[in-house]
């Protein structure tokens, strides 16, 4: 792998140069000049059974809820979903890291933190009272532990694929999935339990867990995410390892402070942190479009498709024709098409701005010969 900041060759699996310690850039090299994107659909198998695995875990955990609690935690994380994936627009992720870190959230994540944050509160319930055991678990426990266990989705993407990590934007992605299928389960909990007392408290808890509070655990889960990118980023070794951990202890913080007194660190701390990742957020989609748009090579794709990525509504209709003309594989072949056209953008644009030129033989022409393939694919998969 190229480091873009002083230009040594390193070996595709370090993370870091060896010959300057800066964090090796998030470009895309195990595809250049490959016509065919075979190796990446074997991983993509590969991550499909573990996904299924997940998926069975977040399927016992529906077990003995009611339809109607179903379709109230459902529906909003959808919505809100379809939210996500419009911000990532300009550079989606790769489809099955999404529904990954989606399922991690609402599986793996609750389930272990559901079982620490009982056993704990028993705990010192046990030796130090009812109230004692009840502060524990909401203000340390719990967002300890599913800060952690949600981060640790983040991790593995740092740690194995961070080349998708191209700026903020992505780790607040990555993040929002993963809070939202911890959501989403959660609130089976809470929906289940405001039902048996009635309509009443069933539609106060789901307006205000599935429609004004949504936001939260994505916006504590967020701060790790930045952390992460962060230290992706960073050139010194102090900082590589600060930013995760002060990422981590921000989510841990904003979660603590909620649930110890949310009218009190709502307005003073959690709203102001939202405003200004809304401003992050904005900053970032701006610079994803200018990056986009300036730095795929002249006539690398139609002009149309570069138009389309930039509209959810286009994409999801491009999806279901490449669905519908190709089944699973077309379908696959369209998305990967779509990662493939962001990645040369970025990686274009990392170099540029590391002033280490891309060549024209090994980045050019390998993602065209990908590009056009993968398009031929999706758009004509019986030829």
């Amino acid at each position: 792998m190229l480091c873009l900041t002083c230009g040594a060759k390193n070996a595709d699996d370090l993370v870091f140069c060896g010959a300057c310690s800066s964090a090796l850039a998030a470009v895309r090299t195990d595809k250049l000049g490959v016509p065919a994107s075979q190796d990446g659909r074997m991983k993509t198998r590969r991550l499909l059974i573990y996904g299924g695995v997940m998926a069975a875990i977040f399927a016992l955990s529906l077990i003995g809820s009611s339809t109607l609690v179903l379709a109230f935690a459902i529906l909003p994380a959808f919505v809100y979903l379809t939210i996500a994936n419009w911000l990532d627009r300009y550079e989606p992720e790769p489809w099955w890291m999404i529904v990954g870190a989606f399922l991690w959230g609402a599986s793996v994540a609750v389930t272990i933190s559901g079982i620490v944050n009982v056993l704990g509160s028993q705990l010192v319930s046990h030796e130090l009272g009812a109230a004692a055991g009840d502060a524990y678990g909401a203000s340390i426990s719990a967002p300890f532990i599913e800060e952690t266990t949600k981060g640790a989705a983040l991790l593995a993407v740092f740690l194995w694929r961070r080349n998708e990590l191209n700026g903020l934007l992505d780790g607040i992605v990555y993040a929002s999935m993963v809070g939202l299928g911890f959501a989403m389960t959660e609130n089976l909990q809470y929906y289940g339990e405001a039902l048996q007392e009635g309509v009443g408290v069933f539609g106060q808890t789901f307006v205000l867990r599935g429609i004004v509070l949504p936001f939260l655990h994505p916006l504590f889960t967020s701060m790790t995410g930045i952390g992460l990118v962060l230290a992706l980023r960073a050139r010194s070794r102090r900082m590589r390892i600060l930013a995760p951990v002060l990422g981590l202890g921000c989510a841990i913080l904003l979660h603590s402070a909620w649930n110890t007194n949310p009218v009190i660190f709502g307005p003073l701390l959690i709203l102001p942190v939202f405003v200004l990742m809304l401003i992050l957020i904005r900053r970032s989609i701006r610079h994803e479009s200018t990056v986009v748009r300036e730095y795929l090579p002249e006539g690398a794709v139609p002009k149309d498709d570069l138009e389309r990525l930039a509209s959810v509504r286009a994409r999801f209709a491009d999806s279901a024709k490449a669905f519908k003309r190709g089944g699973f594989r077309g379908w696959a072949a369209r998305e990967e098409y779509v990662s493939a056209l962001s990645d040369l953008a970025f990686s274009r644009y990392q170099a540029a701005t590391a002033a280490v030129p891309p060549t024209q033989s090994d980045e050019d022409e390998g993602f065209r010969q990908l590009l056009a393939s993968l398009r031929r694919e999706w758009r004509n998969p019986t030829t």
